[in-house]
């Protein structure tokens, strides 16, 4: 009766319209000491991309004695992830049990893999304390399997002031003098032996961590022979589970992206790390694209 924490489609928490991530589910317990067999529906929401808060609900079969008792529990769990399908998720609970002493505590520790973008099996083991004549750490084995709950995206409403109908030719004025106010974005230098260079496999497919380092230090080695060189990097994925998982996925690139080249020894200023969502792409890719640094084209 432990519970999976849905950390897989985490919340972008620099968002503020970010949208709860539920999700929902089936589990069984076993406790071999005391013979007891629990049956249980869960139901859970992310409050952040590595914390879970989970309810459940069901009974516990005591086959020696046949009888069953209610069952109600809240587990706030945390994840360490291993791989980008696998994690650990542990964390204590309270719950409540139609028993002589029906309030009792644990905690729990499970191995969670994700089958797919809304599927997850899970098996591990709990540890429930009970006080009846004594205090006693009864073991709890676990399996169960989860569904990510999709939600609707929060409306926006955005209101503007109605505009005048206008002649085509009005709009073509318009449209110039909008064209000729912008100011003109200087044309970036790029070395034509290095003008750009594109990676599929720096990132493996849902994970933020850096899997292959070859092409990032060929960039930071060719960054260090070039001090008037500069570096745009951008970090483009495809589209895979929620939005706000997209946007908080990419963030986490992003980051660290930012801090391998900053651990090598690039100058921050000399970089521009963005990411960007292409529901085409199969797997993701790194775009390196190199240009003069401001500061050398004044001098």
């Amino acid at each position: 009766m432990t519970m999976y924490s849905g950390a897989w489609s985490a919340p972008n928490t620099a968002d503020d319209n970010a949208k709860r991530n539920d999700y929902f589910g089936f589990a069984a317990g076993y406790q071999p000491t005391e013979d007891y067999f629990s049956p249980n529906v869960i139901y859970g929401f992310d409050i952040s991309p590595s914390l879970a808060i989970e309810s459940q609900l069901g009974y516990n079969n005591n086959t020696k004695l046949d009888n069953k008792n209610f069952l109600a529990r809240v587990t706030l769990y945390g994840r360490s992830s291993f791989t980008s399908n696998t994690s650990l998720l542990y964390g204590p609970f309270i719950q409540y049990e139609d028993d002589t002493n029906p309030f009792r505590a644990g905690f729990s520790s499970i191995v969670q893999h994700r089958l797919d973008k809304e599927v997850a099996i899970w098996g591990g083991v709990s540890a429930v304390v009970k006080k009846e004549t004594s205090v006693d750490v009864v073991p709890e084995l676990t399996l169960g399997i989860t569904w990510a709950l999709s939600t609707s995206e929060p409306a926006r409403t955005i209101i503007s002031e109605p505009s005048p109908t206008l002649p085509p030719e009005s709009l073509r004025n318009i449209d110039k003098q909008v064209t000729e106010t912008l100011p003109q974005q200087p044309a970036a230098t790029l070395p034509p032996e290095k003008a750009s260079v594109e990676a599929t496999h720096v990132f493996k497919v849902d994970s933020s961590y850096i899997s292959n380092e070859k092409v990032l230090k060929e960039s930071i080695q060719y960054l260090h022979q070039h001090p008037d060189m500069s570096v745009r990097i951008i970090n483009k994925h495809s589209i895979g589970g929620t939005l706000d998982y997209n946007r908080w996925l990419g963030q986490r690139r992003v980051e660290r992206l930012r801090v391998f080249y900053a651990e090598n020894g690039i100058d921050v200023q000399r970089l521009k790390v963005s990411s960007s969502i292409n529901d085409k792409l199969g797997q993701p890719l790194v775009q390196i694209l190199y240009f003069e640094t401001e500061k050398s084209k004044s001098l």
